[in-house]
């Protein structure tokens, strides 16, 4: 009896002091703001102890540990407290949209329930953390638009249950890592404005989930790999303003056929040639707007072509083709 009733203050005691922590780790954080223009965090004080009642806090009704944690859109300027990573029971962080700048703490790598990381539109520097490997548990993994630059760790590539890796508009380098092959739950993979070179890796055959693939704005050089015609449920390819080479008729004969019947649009951007630059844009209209299926005239050898029912629009910018390029009289 005398055991029972000392592991319930046991547990008691440390239910309290795992609370506490949760409670300085958010006072930390907001110490690190310096500029709240919403007045998001005035609720966030010393004197108010229940934290879950915190605007963009969120708590587990069983244990009182904030899980959630969403001050998106806010306006806020400052860091991001390394004291993020003392917030263990966190499953989604949503900074979105708001002027955080410095590193991103590596202790988020402590985050192992974390599901959600999404950083999106700040000012953040530095490189991608590779602590980030640790959140085993993460699905959405969303940094575009800030001003991260180095390599994407390759530990990116263990997180097995990635749903959406958006890494656009930032200042990496090497490529396309071929790791991606790993992430077979994928659905969006956005590395736009990145200026990332290299080919494309041949790996798409194991993205049977890929819906969304957006890599235009970067310096990729080479062909379209076959395996990216083998990802049937894809519903939009971008691939614009890059170096990447290849036969329209090809192209046209792999996307646009059996493999991609969902594809809603393919945008492969203003085609480089050899005299001038010639823009084309080739829209597909569905059954429901058209029941003659047919593609729009242009100047190009393009049309008349074959349309894929299902494709809504084809755009052609800033690559090469083989088919577009004047042949020598």
């Amino acid at each position: 009896m005398h055991f029972a009733a000392f592991s319930t203050l046991t547990y008691a005691m440390a239910a309290q002091n795992s609370t506490t922590g949760d409670r300085l780790a958010l006072l930390a954080i907001k110490s690190k703001i310096k500029d709240d223009p919403k007045d998001i965090m005035n609720s966030w004080n010393h004197s108010s102890t229940n934290f879950c009642h915190w605007q963009g806090v969120t708590c587990g009704a069983r244990h009182q540990r904030v899980t959630h944690l969403d001050l998106s859109s806010g306006g806020l300027v400052g860091k991001l407290s390394p004291s993020i990573g003392n917030l263990s029971f966190l499953r989604s962080i949503r900074l979105s949209n708001n002027s955080f700048y410095g590193e991103i703490p590596p202790q988020i790598g402590r985050l192992f329930r974390l599901q959600e990381l999404r950083l999106y539109i700040n000012s953040f520097t530095g490189n991608i953390p590779a602590a980030i490997m640790n959140c085993s548990n993460l699905q959405f993994l969303q940094l575009g638009h800030n001003k991260l630059v180095g390599k994407i760790p390759e530990g990116i590539g263990s997180l097995s249950v990635l749903n959406t890796l958006t890494v656009y508009g930032n200042i990496l380098e090497g490529g396309i890592p071929v790791f991606i092959a790993n992430l077979t739950l994928l659905e969006t993979l956005s590395l736009n404005d990145c200026q990332l070179g290299g080919s494309l890796p041949d790996v798409f055959q194991r993205l049977t989930n890929l819906r969304i693939f957006a890599a235009p704005g970067n310096n990729l050089i080479g062909t379209i790999p076959p395996s990216l015609y083998n990802c049937s449920s894809l519903e939009l390819v971008s691939l614009g303003n890059n170096q990447l080479t290849s036969s329209l008729n090809h192209i046209q004969g792999n996307f646009l056929a059996i493999r991609a019947a969902t594809l809603c649009l393919l945008d492969l951007s203003i085609w480089f040639m050899m005299i001038c630059i010639s823009i084309v844009v080739i829209s597909f209209l569905s059954d429901d707007e058209k029941d003659d299926v047919s593609c729009n005239r242009s100047s190009s050898p393009l049309s008349p072509c074959h349309c894929h029912p299902q494709a809504h629009e084809l755009r052609l910018r800033s690559n090469t083709s083989q088919d577009l390029n004047p042949k020598p009289r």
